[in-house]
């Protein structure tokens, strides 16, 4: 058989390493022992449950403790930390408390945020995530931060702020993949090594392989962290049914242009001039609203009666045309 060594065993000394190996050898030798001894049918090995797979990869020397509002798990991860033999089994706590541990520690605060596009620094800087089916581009700005040194020690001052963030982020969101990021333009060369050298030092706790590229002297990185898994925001959302994920839905000003194109089409297909559009109700108190209402406008302008019929199940860019003495949808052949 071989061995695996993982991105975890980075900086591990040799003790550790030679306890985890004997840990393993114990456990196939066991296996191997059930193999020899037992009749099928039988199960000779069961992978860890859950908790202690990400206890297994995620509990580090440099993690300060584990919270447990579990019992049963709280058992389950301190009887696997003694298998194995770590001393980080004192670091595992149980809470006995009759609030939700998402709660005690603002776990869906923090959780919300992970969300946001913009991200505050306490300096006052943010830096903007964006999502691409490509990359996913990260843009750093001053923000609300006034500095009192020149302009180069400021920008330089936001940048590293922003790349101990950068790397907290990425790794809260399980981001993957090519990843651009845009700091604020510094004229020094000294100035963006730095910022780059704070960048992969920040990186150095990642369990993720990162590779960084030098910065450009317009103050670009790009980068590749390696994909472990699905992002946290693909895990929990979904694209928006209005918009298909894009983030923008058409301005009323631009629903009210393809309604009249549509209309335009109907009057010239010589169908009866009396009609009924129906639309969501903010769409249509855009058309109706003021005394010469733009409803009004398309009556005269087209010599067509038109009525108007709200429909709250309608997107706020979708309309339809009927014609009024039969209620025939026509929408589809006039909206091009």
């Amino acid at each position: 058989f071989g061995i695996i060594v993982r991105t975890v065993a980075e900086g591990k000394t040799e003790d550790i390493l030679r306890q985890d190996l004997n840990a393993l050898l114990k456990t196939w030798n066991r296996v191997q022992k059930e193999i020899k001894e037992s009749k099928p049918p039988k199960l000779i090995f069961q992978d860890l449950g859950m908790a202690s797979s990400v206890i297994r990869d995620l509990f580090t020397s440099d993690v300060q403790k584990v919270v447990v509002d579990s019992r049963k798990m709280y058992r389950e991860i301190t009887r696997y930390l003694k298998e194995v033999g770590s001393v980080l089994v004192n670091r595992v706590e149980y809470l006995k408390s009759r609030q939700p541990i998402f709660d005690v520690f603002k776990i869906e605060t923090e959780l919300q945020r992970s969300l946001e596009r913009k991200v505050w620094m306490r300096n006052g800087g943010y830096i903007i995530i964006e999502h691409t089916e490509a990359l996913t581009s990260i843009d750093v700005n001053s923000g609300r931060y006034f500095g009192k040194k020149n302009h180069e020690q400021n920008s330089l001052k936001i940048n590293l702020a922003a790349a101990r963030e950068i790397a907290r982020q990425l790794r809260l969101r399980d981001i993957g993949g090519l990843i651009v990021i845009d700091f604020i333009d510094m004229e020094y060369e000294e100035n963006r090594n730095k910022v780059v050298k704070e960048l992969s030092k920040e990186f150095s706790h990642d369990r993720a392989i990162t590779r960084t590229a030098e910065m450009s002297r317009f103050g670009l990185i790009e980068m590749t962290r390696q994909r472990i898994r699905p992002s946290l925001i693909h895990n929990i959302t979904e694209p928006c049914p209005l918009c298909e994920g894009i983030g923008l839905v058409p301005t009323q000003g631009t629903v009210l242009a393809n309604i009249e194109r549509a209309i335009r089409r109907y009057v010239a297909s010589g169908l009866d001039r009396r009609i009924l559009v129906q639309a969501h109700p903010d769409m249509l108190e855009y058309l109706n609203g003021g005394r010469f209402s733009r409803r009004l406008r398309l009556m005269w302008k087209y010599w067509v009666q038109i009525r108007t019929e709200a429909d709250p199940e309608l997107k706020p860019y979708q309309f339809r045309i009927l014609i009024r003495k039969n209620r025939r949808d026509v929408t589809e052949k006039f909206l091009k």
